[in-house]
């Protein structure tokens, strides 16, 4: 058995924070030979001090997420094999094979009830006001660091950015219900599919954004987010990730630990 624990550091993004449990659910459920351990920094029910013991408890592998490493991770590599995987190395087009971990969306029931329709964005956007009237609008401008809501979501979401995090987050709320229109990203497309989401052609085009806007709250759009989930379930299924994890662990430590 391989014991690890996962080092989630203070002040990462949670929407990130939610898919690394996802993955630590995913490979404890889907492994034999590896049993995760999730060690969250901004855990409010520990004191600093019993942070800090734990820290000096080694483990076969202790795996930190998230792009730049704290200063306690000095003491973490004195006593265990570690490793390290940065926001860029969720997504295959950035790697090689052997560093690819597949990021996990988990699932929601989407049989359970449908909230009402909304048009979630991250950025100010121009459209017809008679949309406006009809939909909320929820500007998630300014919140990267805040809980996607863990109820069943019904509307899009629409981004100009093209960022790994922002697919990331898009991965989320297509799990939560929502289609997504986006500009062109290399990222989306390996999250969602090239077709699993509106193409923004122009961003300032506030007729090419009403006509998204009307499509994504009709058939069209419950089709695209359906599409996208499979997408999901196919290629960032919770098997394949514990499989990414696991290949990248057997490479640290070895064949012969079981």
């Amino acid at each position: 058995m391989i014991f690890c624990k996962w080092y989630i550091p203070e002040n990462l993004n949670l929407n990130l924070v939610k898919i690394i449990e996802n993955m630590a659910l995913a490979v404890n459920n889907h492994s034999r030979d590896v049993l995760v351990k999730i060690f969250n920094a901004n855990d409010q029910h520990k004191s600093k001090f019993e942070n800090l013991i734990e820290i000096f408890k080694p483990a076969d592998i202790w795996h930190l997420f998230g792009d730049h490493e704290p200063l306690i991770w000095k003491i973490v590599k004195m006593h265990s094999k570690t490793v390290h995987t940065p926001i860029k190395n969720l997504f295959a087009l950035n790697n090689n094979l052997n560093n690819f971990i597949s990021p996990a969306f988990g699932s929601v029931n989407l049989h359970s009830g449908e909230s009402d329709k909304a048009i979630y964005i991250d950025e100010n956007l121009k459209f017809d006001e008679n949309i406006n009237n009809n939909f909320p609008v929820i500007n998630l401008s300014g919140q990267n660091n805040k809980n996607i809501p863990s109820e069943i979501l019904s509307g899009i979401y629409i981004t100009f950015d093209n960022s790994e995090l922002t697919a990331l987050r898009a991965g989320l709320l297509t799990m939560r219900g929502l289609c997504v229109a986006s500009v062109k990203s290399e990222y989306l497309n390996e999250i969602l599919g090239p077709d699993g989401y509106f193409m923004i052609e122009d961003e300032k085009d506030e007729r090419d954004i009403t006509r998204i806007i009307r499509q994504g709250m009709g058939e069209r759009g419950r089709n695209l987010a359906v599409s996208a989930r499979h997408f999901i379930h196919t290629r960032r299924s919770d098997e394949k990730c514990a499989e990414s994890v696991i290949n990248l662990y057997r490479e640290i430590i070895g064949e012969n630990k079981k």
